[in-house]
């Protein structure tokens, strides 16, 4: 739905001058709608029961399918089904206390496009009242491209933690066992026959938990 159609559908054309200077609040949603049009971000006018009412053309593209298609769908449909439970009760909450502010906090969303597809998704809500009631403007972007690069960031700084970890072991623990064991083999040149068997028994397992240790965190270095 154009600028135009929006404002002849609450109020009379958008360009007719007299209605201009009246500043009606429908004149001033037809203006505005002209406006979110040319937004990048695809922007969903939903009322109370989760249905859209209006979308942008940028919605058209992120959703893949035309408006004619949109308008009239519950959002809800808008959300892969392994997350449209979650979507349902963030919607719900929302409902409760309206007020703008980021939807799922905290919480990876995505979106479903009418191929099938999915991609993640920030979403921002802000309440609106005008017509026959409440309202909820929802601004949609696609952050896949962003969400990817903050799972690399995780994965780095994962991968930057095991070799910190492994450092650790290195210095803490295998070096105190290479110690024990020199140790041990002291104290075996000093010890009885069977003493010194059984030092042996546990030099050899202390060798073989060092091993283990290298293989596991150093891959055998």
């Amino acid at each position: 739905m154009s600028g135009e159609e929006v404002a002849e559908s609450v109020g009379g054309p958008a360009t007719d001058p007299a209605r201009r200077r009246t500043t009606s609040p429908a004149l001033a949603l037809g203006d505005a709608w002209v406006i979110v049009e040319l937004a990048p971000d695809a922007v969903l006018v939903v009322d109370e029961r989760g249905r859209i009412e209006l979308a942008n053309r940028a919605a058209e593209v992120m959703f893949g399918c035309g408006r004619d298609s949109l308008i009239g769908l519950n959002v809800d449909a808008l959300v892969p089904d392994a997350r449209r439970e979650l979507h349902r009760r963030h919607r719900e909450v929302f409902a409760t206390v309206p007020q703008a502010r980021p939807m799922g906090v905290g919480v990876d969303l995505w979106a479903r496009r009418a191929d099938g597809s999915e991609v993640a998704v920030d979403i921002s809500l802000s309440p609106v009242t005008f017509g026959h009631g409440p309202r909820i403007v929802a601004i949609v972007r696609e952050v896949t491209e962003h969400r990817h690069e903050e799972q690399e960031t995780r994965r780095r700084l994962i991968l930057a933690d095991e070799e910190r970890i492994g450092a650790l072991l290195q210095e803490r623990i295998t070096t105190r066992l290479s110690a024990a064991g020199l140790a041990l083999e002291a104290a075996m040149n000093r010890a009885s026959p069977e003493v010194a068997h059984r030092l042996r028994d546990v030099i050899d397992e202390l060798d073989a938990v060092l091993l283990e240790i290298r293989t596991a965190v150093f891959g055998g270095q």
